[in-house]
């Protein structure tokens, strides 16, 4: 049996942690763990008390609390999730606990998780240049913008989510996005930019984003909450949630035929997390560390920093370099423009060989007319003098005569054409 000298509540403990997304997945995490050992339901919204005072009373009670971690491991793995998922669900259990001294120990854990590294096993997709094309075609304004900031900011759908109108710097050619460490999942701050084609859409979405906040908040029938609504998405880009932007994800999916779920994990696989593996896969990035940076990996930004006083330029001339490839309906591969310039060049050498045969060949025609309209005079010079002869000449000359001299120049000026 185990026993706490300090207990540390769920407040206590949420308060601690760095970014927003963190605390909000850790206390949902947490409610389902407390619900789990004193079978208990919680309401969807205000439980933040009453989980406080039940985690209150589990620690200041000596038991077996190894036990129990098993025990609702156990039960969290027979609703199917998936060995990744599965340990992400214990975290905040696991993370409670060692806020209150209580350690797992790794035997333990490695009997619940197996000695293999965790890897995902899910069967996921990157959607292609064509069917990206496809499926923004069925997003709705708001959505649709949200889709090409992940699509070319690298960004995590709650980092997205968590933006603020102040996070927008406009640089004349580009919008650069800044990130404070309290929004990112690794709690460094960091920047990145989007599109020229992103930046159409935000504009036309921020022209319709008031009414749309105001519209949501005439549907919420409280006061108080409509208030705490209207507060918390003020300065928001993007006031809806995540689960809202999956079940609009999912839809237009299925409107463009591509809505597909894991057979082992009954996922889908193109998740909207997808879109930020499609900014560093299928960009023309010429260097991978650029990409690791904007998404903020460890790797990238320490090789980028590495010469922190050319750092910003550097990354924004590769994502200058880069943008076609991460514009959606309006592309062209730049990998391809030397080869296409090339064929341009040698279809034309081709024109101007095919233009000199052609000139040859009608100055070559022009010449056998010439030489035939002089055929054709010395023709009708010999037929007019024949006449005489024969009409009044005085000299008697057969038609048989006349064709035959007739002939004769004919033939003699045919050998001249050669």
């Amino acid at each position: 049996m185990g026993e706490v000298d300090t207990v540390w509540t769920t407040t206590e403990f949420l308060s601690s942690l760095a970014t927003e997304s963190t605390t909000r997945n850790y206390k949902s995490g947490l409610k389902k763990f407390f619900s789990f050992i004193y079978d208990e339901e919680f309401p969807k919204r205000g439980y933040e008390e009453r989980l406080s005072e039940l985690s209150y009373t589990y620690f200041s009670v000596p038991r077996s609390y190894v036990k129990d971690y098993v025990l609702y491991h156990n039960h969290i793995k027979k609703l199917n999730y998936a060995p990744k998922t599965l340990v992400n669900v214990m975290l905040p259990v696991r993370g409670l606990f060692e806020f209150n001294q209580i350690e797992i120990p790794k035997a333990v854990r490695i009997r619940l998780n197996g000695r293999k590294a965790v890897v995902a096993v899910s069967v996921e997709k990157v959607p292609s240049r064509e069917e990206r094309k496809l499926i923004i075609q069925y997003l709705p304004i708001d959505m649709r913008c949200f889709v090409l900031f992940l699509l070319s900011g690298g960004f995590r759908a709650n980092e997205a989510l968590q933006l603020t109108l102040d996070n927008l710097v406009d640089e004349g050619d580009l919008i650069r996005v800044n990130l404070s460490r309290h929004t990112t999942k690794d709690g460094r701050k960091r920047f990145t930019y989007i599109t020229p084609e992103a930046r159409d859409v935000l504009d036309a979405w921020l022209e319709g984003r008031e009414r749309f906040i105001q519209k949501n908040a005439g549907m919420i029938s409280s006061h108080t909450m409509r208030e705490k609504y209207l507060t918390n998405n003020a300065r928001k880009v993007f006031p809806f949630s995540y689960n809202n932007c999956n079940k609009i994800w999912k839809n237009a999916l299925k409107k463009a035929g591509l809505l597909e779920f894991d057979k082992e994990t009954h996922r889908v696989t193109m998740r909207l997390h997808n879109l930020r593996k499609y900014f560093s896969t299928r960009g023309n990035w010429s260097n991978g560390d650029i990409p690791d940076f904007f998404q903020g990996h460890i790797k990238g930004v320490r090789a980028i920093y590495a010469r922190f006083d050319q750092a910003e330029d550097r990354v924004k001339e590769a994502y200058l370099h880069t943008v076609s490839s991460l514009q959606v309906m309006d592309y062209t591969d730049t990998s391809k423009i030397e080869e296409l310039k090339n064929e341009l060049d040698l279809e034309q050498k081709r024109t101007q060989e095919i233009d000199l045969k052609f000139n040859y060949v009608i100055g070559k025609n022009m010449e056998q007319d010439a030489k035939m309209n002089k055929i054709v005079e010395a023709y009708e010079t010999m037929m007019r003098r024949a006449d005489i002869v024969a009409n009044g000449g005085g000299v008697y000359v057969t038609n048989e005569m006349i064709r035959q001299i007739v002939a004769e120049q004919v033939e003699a000026s045919l050998a001249t054409l050669g």
